[in-house]
């Protein structure tokens, strides 16, 4: 079962600490807290998604260790981390100056399943809307 959207922060990703491998979304809202719309090839996404990652377990910790390579390279404090994270911060932040990132996540009982689902994530996303989530994309940073 999916958690519930939180706003991603240290005071959340304290709270709700696990080290568990699975599947994260990240979506950005403004400043009430409804998800941004994002232009995409086939319509608009409402639900503002920017990224869906997955975790491993061992050496990456769990879903909350690669949630906090993302908030910290979206920080700045440590860019070495999480490339979609330094993506946000370099090409994306200084476009939605008053608008902030939730998360949601979801556990799952191995790497190897969490790796399956994230895949099936990114497959039925590019499917809806022609194109991955724009923090998904190789490119540049």
């Amino acid at each position: 079962m999916w958690s519930d959207w939180r706003v991603l922060n240290d005071e959340n990703l304290n709270k709700n600490w696990t080290q568990s491998p699975g599947v994260y979304l990240i979506r950005l809202v403004n400043k009430k807290g409804l998800p941004m719309k994002i232009n995409r090839v086939l319509g608009v996404d409402k639900r503002g998604l920017l990224y869906i990652g997955m975790a491993a377990e061992g050496r990456d910790g769990g879903l909350c260790n690669r949630l906090w390579g993302f908030w910290t390279a979206v920080q700045g404090t440590d860019v070495s981390y999480h490339t979609a994270g330094r993506k946000f911060r370099y090409l994306l932040a200084k476009h939605f100056p008053k608008c902030y990132l939730q998360y949601k996540h979801k556990k799952i009982k191995s790497a190897k399943k969490a790796k399956t689902y994230e895949s099936e994530c990114l497959r039925k996303y590019q499917c809806r809307w022609g194109e991955l989530p724009p923090l998904n994309r190789a490119g540049t940073k």
